[in-house]
């Protein structure tokens, strides 16, 4: 009589233990355990049916296949990020170099003076894009305007191209 009330209290230690566990923990393993903690405890006289042990399996085939799915979604997910990131990087380089020999108004650091310069060049920074005016450097942040620049001719004339036009 003491070994039935032993195997009564194990499974009863068996059930608190799974019923501890809350459901988004629960995995395939947990699954078979489960599954094998049934088959053994089972009554002899009434033994799991075909129909209930099919239906278990397949549970745990859709389990597996659910599971091994997000595994897919998440590698997909860090690819795409990682391109992502990879594509704005290139798109914001290449922006920055139309920049060159454009006149710009930028903000300054003493707290917004706007000032006035051509760029001449680009530095690629770890995370940032620097733009080199004559004046120093500036990050593309601080940009307030873009400008094309106007031609100066050597005697200090504005658009040669319209003077012979005029003419």
């Amino acid at each position: 009589m003491s070994e039935i009330q032993n195997i009564g209290s194990d499974s009863t230690a068996a059930n608190n233990n799974v019923t501890s566990y809350s459901l988004q923990n629960l995995g395939k393993d947990d699954f078979l355990k489960l599954l094998i903690t049934q088959l053994r405890m089972q009554d002899p006289l009434e033994p799991l049916e075909d129909k209930e042990f099919i239906s278990q399996m397949a549970q745990f085939s859709a389990l597996e296949q659910i599971q091994n799915l997000n595994e897919s979604f998440d590698s997909f997910n860090k690819t795409f990020v990682a391109f992502n990131n990879s594509i704005n990087n290139s798109l914001s380089k290449l922006q920055s170099l139309s920049f060159i020999g454009k006149k710009v108004e930028f903000k300054t650091g003493d707290g917004g003076t706007v000032k006035e310069g051509v760029v001449t060049g680009v530095k690629f920074d770890e995370s940032n894009l620097i733009l080199m005016v004559e004046d120093g450097e500036i990050q593309l942040a601080d940009i307030v305007s873009v400008k094309k620049q106007e031609e100066v001719v050597e005697t200090g004339q504005e658009n040669p191209g319209q003077q012979a036009a005029d003419k």
